[in-house]
């Protein structure tokens, strides 16, 4: 990776927007030293980067009717996601989910394939009984816990109706491999999270099943070196502390967002509504 590309990801992930305080921050992460004129610079090429890519998603869903998006959520499969996954599909991060053949390549795919549609099935909270409450009158329909909702109790994503998905994606491709197969690049595109200040380092979504409580209290939270190990990590949290070991065969769904459903589904939003 290139000097400017480090810098760059380094600035994109810092905590401050001032560039005095990213100036001291990149000396003391990197031992680097950039000019305050140079650090604008690359804010300003990171924001007009972050609104083209805005501007992009838009005109992609304004390209979509509403009577296709009708079909699109009645034809559409149900696929369950974990709320870090979500998360990373609404932020762009995840283009790509694997998921465990049971039978082998010789069997359908059952997500489908190239072209077919899926909706995101998630952790929800329906509020719709609730409705002659004041909070709920103005709010939204169902809340997710992906958003950082707390309210009410939420059900499992295996439990979610189609008509409180939100998220619709379609499928580009699929291919078939093992899953000890997958390349750095395609560890990324599972939308495993980096570590905002630290270059080539992700998170650990089971330190639990890796380390003792003594050594988790003693080094605190752990991290990963690569994202190919972090994705491993997630795949243990799912399956088991062997499930990596097993090497299953995996179908590997690449897909785009046909949609998110815009709303306000925090209970920050909801509590403003209620105080309107």
């Amino acid at each position: 990776m290139k000097l400017s590309e480090v810098i760059k990801m380094e600035i994109a992930g810092c905590d401050y927007t001032s560039p005095k305080k990213i100036r001291k921050c990149l000396i003391e992460r990197i031992g680097i030293e950039v000019s305050i004129s140079e650090i604008k610079a690359i804010q300003q090429t990171l924001q007009e980067e972050f609104e083209k890519e805005n501007l992009k998603r838009e005109a992609a869903s304004s390209e979509i009717t509403d009577a296709q998006l009708s079909f699109i959520r009645v034809k559409s499969k149900p696929i369950e996601f974990e709320d870090e996954m979500v998360k990373a599909i609404i932020e762009g991060r995840k283009k790509i989910t694997r998921r465990i053949s049971q039978f082998g390549k010789e069997t359908k795919c059952k997500y489908g394939y190239s072209g077919d549609f899926l909706y995101v099935k998630e952790n929800y909270f329906d509020a719709r009984p609730f409705k002659n409450m004041p909070l709920f009158s103005k709010g939204p329909d169902f809340y997710y816990k992906a958003d950082g909702s707390f309210i009410g109790e939420h059900k499992w994503n295996s439990n979610m109706p189609r008509e409180a998905a939100r998220i619709f994606l379609k499928i580009t491709e699929v291919t078939f491999e093992k899953l000890l197969d997958i390349s750095e690049e395609d560890a990324i595109l599972e939308g495993v999270e980096h570590i905002p200040g630290l270059t080539s380092y992700w998170k650990h979504y089971s330190p639990t099943l890796s380390f003792s409580k003594e050594q988790l209290k003693d080094a605190g939270c752990p991290i990963c070196k690569t994202a190919k190990a972090s994705f491993f990590s997630f795949w243990r949290k799912l399956y088991g502390a062997s499930s990596v070991e097993l090497n299953d065969d995996v179908w590997v769904i690449s897909f785009d967002i046909v949609q998110i459903r815009k709303g306000k589904s925090l209970l920050s939003k909801a509590i403003e509504t209620y105080k309107k």
